[in-house]
């Protein structure tokens, strides 16, 4: 046996003893894994749970982007960024601004024009989540100025839409692709 297979042989044996030596830890999980996904009528209360669970690996909640500015709008929540540990992002749904199909907007660049002539107004989901602070970041980069109103849920912003109460929807691709015609 030579030189360079005899130290090949005792590092093999000295590692395969470390593996033996060293302590045995559970698997994890040891037991269930509590998962939260906190919407509804309880999702205010569902995110206090998850702030304040032990971190330790048996508690999951799932969290969107308004969450992550809540204490910005209410100073009375419990939480904040800082807050949680984040694993992992589950969904990209980009934001979109749509029109109704009988709209005279075709395009971002026909809204923009429209806008910097008269005031436009502009749904979105509600002070401080993410798509009004999307809307608030294209007012800058645009340099319009619209006039936002916040709904109840995406059904109500559609009929509004439908109704021509409003000019356009801010939301997630999923929920305006097929229902209206997107212009961003």
């Amino acid at each position: 046996m030579n030189v360079k297979s005899s130290l090949v042989a005792l590092a093999f044996t000295a590692s395969s003893l470390a593996l033996l030596a060293a302590p045995s830890q559970a698997a994890f999980p040891e037991k269930p894994v509590e998962m939260i996904v906190p919407y509804g009528a309880g999702g205010q209360i569902d995110f206090s749970a998850i702030a304040a669970a032990k971190p330790d690996g048996y508690m999951i909640g799932w969290i969107n982007s308004g969450i992550l500015t809540s204490s910005i709008v209410r100073p009375d929540v419990t939480f904040n960024i800082d807050t949680y540990d984040y694993v992992a992002n589950i969904v990209i749904d980009p934001g979109v601004l749509s029109v109704a199909g009988d709209s005279d907007i075709n395009s971002l660049e026909d809204l923009i024009a429209l806008a910097k002539k008269e005031k436009i107004t502009v749904s979105h989901e509600g002070i401080g989540g993410g798509d009004h602070l999307a809307v608030l970041q294209f007012e800058h980069a645009a340099d319009v100025a619209f006039d936002l109103v916040a709904f109840n849920g995406d059904a109500e912003a559609k009929a509004a839409l439908l109704g021509g109460h409003i000019g356009t929807i801010e939301g997630n691709v999923s929920e305006e692709v097929g229902s209206f015609r997107t212009v961003s």
